[in-house]
């Protein structure tokens, strides 16, 4: 309904109360404040780490509506911009510098405020620590359509290996670690499997799923990259969609339809990256809302990662490296000539966020690359770095070490092998993995 402020003051603003104080309004939208934070769950002693918070509100955004204090522990957060004041859409970007003492937590409180006194809170929990990252979750894919793909576990300190300690009876697809549990994405069943770090499992997310291959998630919610039916996944109009997961009941509660096949997904400053792989284009989910902005890459986009800048990166399967500023979701810089290949296409980032590694050569089947090569962000250099007779189908990043993992798929004829590498390029270890390593997850163990 269109009203004059100026001739129906009274009724409006009589209106927005009861809207306020209602379950629910006619167009769906919160009847209180909802207020969801983007931000890691891991810092470094005296290292800084960028949070983004987004805010909905029933009237309009107050002025300084969204606020944040250190409620308990040692740092400093600091808003560092703000935006969305007389909207009911806002949000504020914030930097946290942890403080000197390692193993402790800090509790950060953000806060949201509109114009008819509408308020609402929400508190994460960052734990400082340096890392100690003690063990590896292999991520092992498993022949297609066979039900035998496995999550294996390394031990670091130890050099050993289990390579199935959670067998998934599916096709593992991709895996991230949030708020202290795995999510799992698989096919063949089409599901989301959570596990703690243990690799036990408590629950399963099998409704509204339909051919999903990526997870990304902010807070409370999650986000499931689907293909949809698989004989309209290569056409041109697929019925490709994010499923939208509350995570505090792990059910589909929505989706949101794509105009091509999605792969690759990336949570960051407050928003969701999603790579069309079908398309030119990387589309980008507002959680407050559920709208998409589409920006125009280089064909095929991927693959995400995230810079020491806070720049994303997404990998093309045309041969190219698009660097994204989240800032105003521009395209900046691209890093063309690349020799990767589709529906092999990994990459990984070091731990400073100034080098990424992704898997090329010239072997063009679904059984793997040949080659690791790296990108030098400072001089935008791409050299070859690890070159061997490789059937290179996974790859990761220790982020304390800087060490590189690799997962050699073996064909698909046997089990898989997994090496690990120094940042120099000289091998460390090898050892035994489950049916195609596609991935790692780097676990933070006990002190």
């Amino acid at each position: 309904m269109n009203m004059s402020i100026r001739n129906y003051f009274a009724i409006f603003f009589s209106l927005l109360i009861f809207f306020s104080c209602s379950n629910n309004d006619d167009d769906g939208g919160p009847t209180i404040p909802v207020v969801q934070v983007d931000a890691p769950e891991f810092v470094k002693p005296d290292s800084t780490i960028f949070i983004t918070v987004t805010a909905t509100v029933p009237g309009l955004l107050a002025a300084d509506g969204i606020t944040g204090i250190l409620s308990e522990g040692e740092g400093t957060l600091t808003r560092t911009s703000l935006q969305g004041e007389n909207t009911t859409t806002g949000r504020a970007d914030f930097e946290f510098v942890a403080g000197t003492m390692e193993n402790t937590t800090a509790l950060l409180t953000f806060s949201v405020l509109d114009q008819i006194g509408a308020s609402a809170s929400n508190e994460i929990e960052v734990t400082i620590t340096d890392l100690e990252i003690k063990q590896v979750v292999v991520l092992n894919e498993g022949n297609f359509l066979s039900a035998n793909g496995s999550a294996g576990l390394y031990d670091i300190k130890e050099g050993s290996s289990d390579p199935s300690a959670y067998p998934a009876s599916a096709t593992i697809q991709q895996a991230i670690t949030h708020q202290e549990k795995i999510y799992m994405v698989t096919n063949a069943p089409d599901q989301v499997v959570v596990l703690n770090t243990e690799l036990e499992q408590e629950n399963v997310i099998n409704e509204g799923l339909d051919n999903p291959v990526d997870f990304a998630a902010i807070d409370d919610f999650g986000y499931v990259s689907n293909w949809g039916d698989i004989s309209a996944a290569f056409g041109e109009n697929p019925e490709s969609y994010i499923a939208l997961v509350d995570l505090t009941t792990n059910e589909v509660y929505d989706s949101v339809l794509l105009e091509s096949r999605p792969q690759g997904l990336l949570a960051h400053q407050g928003r969701i990256y999603i790579a069309l792989e079908g398309s030119n284009t990387v589309a980008i989910l507002n959680p407050v809302n559920n709208t998409l902005l589409d920006i125009t890459v280089e064909p095929g986009p991927s693959e995400f990662v995230v810079d020491g800048l806070g720049m994303v990166w997404v990998l093309c399967t045309s041969g190219a490296l698009v660097e994204i500023d989240p800032s105003d979701f521009s395209v900046g810089m691209t890093i063309d000539g690349l020799t990767n290949r589709g529906y092999s296409e990994r990459l990984a980032i070091n731990g400073t966020g100034n080098m990424i590694y992704f898997l090329g050569g010239t072997n063009g089947s679904f059984t793997g690359l040949t080659t690791v090569y790296s990108v030098d962000l400072t001089t935008q250099q791409v050299s070859p770095f690890i070159e061997d007779a490789f059937a290179l189908y996974g790859i990761g990043v220790n982020p304390e070490s800087n060490d590189i993992y690799l997962g050699d798929s073996n064909a698909f004829q046997s089990t898989g092998t997994g090496f690990r590498y120094d940042a120099q390029g000289n091998k460390i270890a090898e050892f035994p993995t489950g049916i195609g390593p596609n991935g790692f997850l780097f676990i933070i163990g006990d002190n």
